[in-house]
């Protein structure tokens, strides 16, 4: 594992401090569906995660979840800026809950047909054994931390996997640019 950080992931501390709440009001959704790879390969055994949508607005739910795409938003349009890169939308995110075993195979995050130019990652909670963002190509390992944010273009260079948490549940959270 290298210790240098690659250039082009950005690995922001703090990034939200409500975690603990989002994943309180999240785990009350009835929502949470087994985790799809695409529309012809639904499931996959190389993504055994579930998931739940965060629609960029929504009716009656909690001010801090607003807050909390919002704020993931604004950390992405400094690394636009940063970078140089054209964005003009966001994907709705998306929570996965990893339970520990579970895991997401080595992909990219860009795919034929798909406009996406950069991903991001909140960690909403601490993983103290395995559930780190591993880029491949990098041999470079972000750990699950509560409120950090990793952020990396969508490209095949930048393919990344999901390790299995061993012995806790995680969640993080899933951004994706267009531009």
């Amino acid at each position: 594992m290298s210790t240098e950080t690659p250039r082009g992931i950005e690995v922001i501390e703090g990034a939200w401090d409500r975690c603990s709440d989002l994943i309180d009001y999240l785990d009350g959704q009835s929502a949470w569906a087994r985790s799809q790879v695409n529309a012809t390969r639904p499931e996959a055994d190389y993504r055994t995660s579930d998931t739940v949508t965060l629609p960029t607005h929504a009716e009656g739910r909690p001010a801090f979840v607003d807050e909390f795409i919002q704020t993931a938003h604004r950390l992405m349009d400094n690394y636009a800026f940063l970078y140089g890169v054209p964005v003009y939308g966001y994907e709705e995110a998306i929570v996965n809950r990893y339970l520990p075993g579970q895991h997401f195979g080595t992909h990219p995050d860009y795919f034929r047909g798909s406009d996406r130019v950069f991903s991001a990652v909140v960690y909403l909670n601490t993983i103290e054994d395995g559930g780190a963002t591993s880029f491949v190509h990098y041999g470079h390992d972000v750990q699950a931390r509560e409120g950090r944010m990793v952020i990396f273009p969508a490209n095949y260079l930048f393919a990344h996997a999901g390790s299995a948490p061993v012995h806790q549940t995680k969640y993080s959270a899933a951004f994706w640019a267009r531009g």
